[in-house]
């Protein structure tokens, strides 16, 4: 499972939404450490 700081995530949104609708799991990290865990179901 890959991390991404928060800038990172914002420069690659668009990929990291095809990621999460392929079911593929990643992390967003502030300040290096993970957020809380969310779950994202796009339909």
């Amino acid at each position: 499972m890959r991390t991404y700081n928060i800038h990172d995530a914002k420069t690659q949104l668009s990929r990291l939404v095809e990621q999460a609708a392929k079911g593929e799991p990643f992390i967003i990290a502030k300040a290096g450490y993970p957020g809380p865990v969310q779950l994202v179901y796009i339909v």
